[in-house]
């Protein structure tokens, strides 16, 4: 078997010196017909060779090597691109002075940015390049071939160089400033320049504008096509809002288009295309800002005309179900009721087993869960919805993954159950699932620095945090019977994620401690650190859970001081609002926990804290100043160990610290509430939302400040 490989690279090889052999031999790398990796590594060898050979075929050679060569290795890509970068400033150097590239140079050098530009950093410099190209001889594209790119590109993701994808975007909006150009297009041209421009990174107001103009009189030439109709009017409502210069009249043609797309859609929900109709709704609904005054429009004369038709699609046809749920969740009324009924009492059961089905029962919650907007926890039209939707899902329960169960019990933290001894029960069977799989994950994660597995555990305790507040908050919760029982599964989910943790950073070297605080997943443990900072500040009536409450406390102190023995370790410098966390997970142990002893290298991380923080008054530093009030919040409780209260700055008391204070922006102490209140109060935005999770996993989107916060 290893001969016939070696046999078919040497085969491969010899083909390369001929551009058609290679472009094959790319394509069928592409389809996986022949040995993968090795074929892919062996054309990219030979393509810098073939470019310098074939310069006229260079949009080929690189359409070729982005066939094989997607998560390849960077050193051959880098060297290609170096090849074209080199070929492109050839290209330049040919041009008379102040020259712009031929229509045929521009096309070329686009089609190759569109094919490199996902392929890592390794082409970002030929990505530049051909960027520069397209830029300079954009103006001689054909609008047709300018709405084609710029579809493409909002459809791609993953880009490494946005500088070069905004430029390229930028320039492609030019062409369509022309309204004369404009009215050539087809219909699914026209389509694709607005879906173009509406998503693109930088809109152009020129063509906003002479693209709405166009709108008016064109939308309904794709009418028999529901999902590029749709999309077209979705496109219309985004590029509202991305320029706000057309913001009336894209309003003005919405609430013309509304009645004829009523009609339109009434029409055809009951053919087959009834499926894409709803997808195609359900995207415009969401894209539709509640606060938009075209809204009540949509619904009005789009959605409740067609609404006793949607729930007959998706009694149906159960592939309909997660569209229609969108679409009659925003009708409301009787109809949303018995779609909520209907979909609790038949459509979930009927949902498929395995990890597909499970997943859409999961997503389908998530949907009903919103109806409530910031009211979430509100009763649903069908009161008991939520009672059969858990009962289904933890049905399910073998086929849930740890992400699965985290977003589960972040809905059991807030929606509306008609038994309430079921709250407890719920939760307690999902605090048994989670806890040996918190283990389980961290043990065998792949990945030894645990950059992976920590923000899953940190969300994970996020979530029970919330759980374990609204079962120690609520007077109708705490009075039954299973809520001890639940409080204990939820302890022993802390204990089981503090082991975890702990078991992560045990095993990294200063180097990978240093590595893991540099990609950011320092945030990830101190959320972890402020989960049980809530859960410390919420203590429950019952004498008999207060010794679980304790097991939180203590392992949470564990692992603040492996932390901090970390920290010290690497001289890792803790952001302002990491810093705020370590500091108001010390004050909650504290406080609700008199006589602790703080370990030492954690006292030592505090003493680093308040040195910072001393700074925040001097400097008019916000992050600094609210830093030390915290601070001195904490020297005045009175269970503020003597050995933590000698560290930190004694509030003054005097009137010139609170208009100090006021000066640069911090709130002044009051001597009102409780200390448990005081720091429930700061706590309770702590908990992320189900919306930041992707973020979380991803390490992208707000900063830690506003997703912790939400400042």
């Amino acid at each position: 078997h290893r001969q016939l490989k070696q046999l078919e690279l040497v085969t491969v090889a010899a083909m390369t010196a001929s551009l058609d052999a290679f472009l094959v031999a790319a394509a069928r790398s592409s389809r996986g017909a022949t040995s993968g990796g090795a074929l892919a590594s062996q054309l990219l060898r030979e393509a810098p060779a073939l470019l310098a050979k074939h310069p006229e075929r260079a949009a080929e050679i690189t359409l070729g090597v982005a066939r094989s060569a997607r998560g390849r290795e960077p050193t051959l890509l880098s060297a290609f691109s170096q090849a074209l970068v080199q070929h492109q400033g050839q290209r330049q150097r040919l041009l008379p002075q102040g020259a712009a590239p031929s229509r045929a140079e521009v096309r070329k050098a686009l089609v190759a940015f569109i094919a490199l530009r996902n392929l890592g950093p390794a082409v970002c410099d030929a990505i530049s390049a051909l960027a520069t190209t397209v830029e300079q001889g954009a103006a001689v594209l054909e609008a047709s071939a300018v709405a084609v790119a710029l579809a493409q590109l909002a459809g791609e993701t993953g880009v490494h160089d946005a500088a070069a994808d905004a430029r390229v975007s930028r320039a492609l909006q030019g062409p369509l400033s022309d309204v004369a150009a404009l009215a050539n297009l087809s219909a699914v041209d026209f389509s694709a320049a607005v879906i173009g421009v509406a998503t693109a990174p930088e809109v152009v107001p020129e063509a906003a504008a002479a693209l709405v103009a166009a709108a008016g009189s064109r939308a309904f030439e794709i009418q028999q096509e529901a999902s590029a109709l749709c999309e077209l009017l979705r496109a219309l409502v985004l590029l509202r809002d991305r320029a706000p210069s057309q913001s009336r009249a894209v309003d003005g043609l919405l609430l013309q288009i509304w009645p004829q797309l009523g009609t339109v859609v009434q029409r055809d929900l009951r053919s087959e295309e009834a499926f894409l109709w709803a997808v195609g709704l359900a995207r415009i609904a969401e894209a539709l800002p509640a606060e938009n005054h075209t809204t009540p429009s949509f619904l009005a004369e789009v959605l409740q005309p067609t609404a006793p038709i949607l729930l007959q699609l998706a009694q149906t046809d159960l592939g309909s179900l997660e569209p229609v749920a969108l679409l009659l969740r925003a009708v409301d009324g009787d109809l949303w009721s018995s779609f909520l009924a209907y979909l609790a009492l038949e459509a979930l059961p009927k949902l498929p087993p395995g990890p597909a089905g499970t997943e859409r029962v999961l997503s389908l919650l998530e949907t009903v869960s919103a109806a409530g907007g910031e009211q979430s926890s509100k009763k649903p039209s069908f009161p008991p919805f939520f009672d059969f939707a858990f009962e289904e899902l933890l049905g399910r329960s073998n086929e849930l993954s740890l992400r699965q169960l985290r977003r589960a019990t972040r809905l059991l933290s807030h929606v509306h159950l008609e038994r309430i001894d079921r709250i407890g029960a719920t939760a307690e069977a999902l605090a048994a699932l989670v806890g040996p799989r918190l283990l389980h994950t961290a043990s065998s994660s792949k990945d030894s620095c645990g950059v992976e597995t920590l923000p899953d555990i940190a969300l994970t305790l996020s979530a029970f945090a919330a759980l374990n507040g609204r079962l120690v908050l609520a007077t109708d919760v705490q009075s039954q019977q299973q809520a001890p029982e639940a409080l204990r599964g939820i302890a022993a989910v802390f204990e089981a994620a503090g082991l975890a943790c702990e078991e992560l950073l045990s095993v990294q070297s200063d180097d990978q401690l240093v590595a893991t605080a540099d990609s950011g997943k320092t945030e990830a443990v101190c959320l972890a650190l402020s989960a049980f900072a809530q859960v410390a500040v919420r203590v429950p009536t019952a004498s008999a859970v207060s010794s679980h409450h304790g097991v939180v406390i203590e392992r949470g102190l564990h692992l603040l001081e492996v932390l901090s023995a970390g920290w010290m370790r690497t001289g890792t410098n803790l952001t302002a609002p990491q810093a705020h966390i370590f500091v108001v997970a010390i004050r909650g142990f504290c406080v609700h926990r008199p006589g602790l002893a703080l370990p030492e290298v954690v006292l030592h991380v505090l003493h680093g804290l308040v040195d910072r923080s001393m700074a925040g008054p001097r400097t008019g530093d916000r992050d600094g100043w609210l830093l030390f009030a915290t601070l001195q919040e904490f020297a005045k409780e009175p269970a503020c160990p003597e050995a933590v209260r000698a560290l930190l700055p004694q509030p003054k008391g005097s009137a010139q610290s609170a208009e100090a204070g006021a000066a640069h922006g911090a709130a002044p102490s009051r001597s009102g509430p409780s200390a448990p209140e005081r720091l429930r109060a700061a706590m309770a935005a702590v908990a992320p939302t189900a919306e930041v999770e992707d973020h979380m996993q991803t390490g992208t989107g707000r900063s830690i400040v506003r997703r912790l916060f939400g400042f």
